[in-house]
């Protein structure tokens, strides 16, 4: 059941149109845009990765004690800040 909530709860997410504009702009030698667009639905897929990677992470790791609970809960959520900087400055620019 884990399966079927998953992929209907994640498959609206997949940066369907950016895929589709990234293919398009290619084939019309539209080479700037196609990268702009390529890197950002590249972004947004790698976002939504490693979303679900935390998901499955943390109970399995840290709720349970497999993993040294305090340093382990500061390494997540620095990398979580940077990411949010990261992700944040992609769209700016």
């Amino acid at each position: 059941p884990v399966t079927i909530f998953l992929i209907s709860g994640i498959l609206p997410l997949v940066p369907g149109a950016g895929i589709y504009y990234t293919t398009y702009y290619a084939f019309a030698h539209e080479t700037t845009l196609a990268v702009s667009k390529g890197v950002e639905s590249f972004s947004i897929a790698l976002a939504i990765a490693f979303g679900i990677m935390l998901i499955f992470f943390i109970p399995q790791k840290v709720f349970r004690g497999g993993v040294g609970g305090d340093k382990m809960i500061f390494i997540l959520s620095f990398v979580a800040y940077w990411l949010t900087i990261y992700f944040d400055y992609c769209i700016i620019v």
